[in-house]
């Protein structure tokens, strides 16, 4: 039986996934809330409590950049409120969000796990930047995380419905639109109803586009510190440092994260369902290696010269294959399939910690 203060935490989600996982005697499943420099929150059976990594987890980390991030399942070692728990492995994970790191080196960080729900929110008190939103809405593929795109601070804005139709020209369609205002409290239970009862949500955006103010108006109370808006432009200031989980009251768990001012792509931008539109104009160039600049029946220069394949939508696709190519350079091996083998190494290593422990049980 699954205990009530981890479902709220989207367990009984987790288990849907993973219907095979079982926790050793002596343990028990927590979720990571909150990561610390020396240690983590964890969402346990008994409660919100302090976590620390055993040197082993440490150690096999070290290899694979493994350790657990805001969103994992762990199996830990519990000892009471006054005694922090020992983290002994990460448990396998259904969806990833992640970027490339800043700086000049292909590593990847780990945004968020185990989540169902993606929230690009852009604000309507910043010019409209639908480059930006396929960017982030880029981060991921992921067939477990529906990807939602959510205008901010609506109520300053006179253009709202001409800013939600160039967004959807661009957009395929399977990308749903929500216009916000959490002053005034119109549309938040929209976003509300996209975050179902174990669903995790995780809201990513720049710096001061409203991200805590929303989360403050889903949980009815202002649990997230939001700076004074500017009277000169109305902006709020950045106040977010670290990724944060919490539980909406009426089921569902949301995920607060530092504004982004750099995202760089780990997922491959080809085959993305937000260029169908691209992909299937280059299967008709005469030229299988066609580079869409200067090839003659190029099916892709003779739609942009006609009108019906967007220009900037274009260029924003080319930019994005040029910078995955340049990181991808910078590494051996290509981060999709080394996450994927990151997750089967989870999973192997997680049969083998249970294989360990029932071997201990029987001596």
């Amino acid at each position: 039986m699954i205990n009530s203060f981890l479902a709220s935490y989207g367990y009984s989600n987790y288990t849907i996934f993973f219907p095979d996982i079982s926790v050793p005697e002596n343990f028990t499943a927590a979720r990571v809330v909150t990561v610390h420099k020396n240690g983590y929150t964890l969402a346990t059976e008994q409660g919100i409590l302090f976590g620390e990594a055993t040197g082993r987890l440490l150690y096999a980390s070290s290899f694979d950049e493994g350790l657990p991030q805001v969103g994992d399942w762990v199996l830990v070692t519990l000892y009471g409120a006054n005694s922090p728990a020992m983290v002994h492995q990460m448990l396998p994970r259904f969806s990833v969000l992640s970027r490339l790191m800043p700086g000049t080196k292909a590593k990847e960080q780990v945004l968020a796990a185990n989540i169902t729900k993606l929230f690009v929110v852009e604000s309507c008190d910043k010019e409209l930047s639908i480059n930006r939103v396929e960017r982030f809405l880029s981060a991921t593929s992921d067939k477990h995380i529906q990807r939602i795109v959510v205008l901010s601070k609506a109520d300053l804005c006179s253009n709202i419905a001409e800013r939600i139709g160039a967004i959807k020209s661009r957009l395929a369609s399977t990308i749903d639109v929500v216009a916000v205002s959490s002053t005034e409290r119109t549309g938040v239970s929209k976003v509300e109803a996209y975050i179902g009862s174990g669903e995790t949500a995780v809201f990513i955006g720049l710096s001061g586009v409203g991200k805590s103010s929303l989360i403050n108006a889903l949980l009815d109370e202002e649990r997230l510190k939001v700076g004074d808006v500017r009277t000169a432009d109305h902006r709020g200031r950045h106040t977010s440092t670290a990724r944060e989980m919490f539980v909406l009251k009426r089921g569902g768990v949301v995920i607060d994260s530092p504004g982004i001012r750099e995202f760089r792509l780990t997922e491959q931008v080809e085959g993305s369902d937000l260029f169908p539109d691209v992909e299937e104009l280059a299967l008709q160039c005469k030229f299988s290696g066609c580079t869409h600049t200067v090839e003659p029946q190029c099916a892709v220069q003779n739609a942009l010269a006609n009108g019906t394949l967007d220009s900037m939508h274009f260029e924003n696709y080319q930019k994005m294959l040029r910078e995955k190519e340049y990181y991808l350079s910078l590494v051996d091996r290509n981060l999709s399939q080394a996450r994927k083998e990151k997750t089967k190494k989870l999973f192997k290593d997680y049969a083998n910690f249970v294989k360990e422990k029932k071997r201990l049980g029987e001596e």
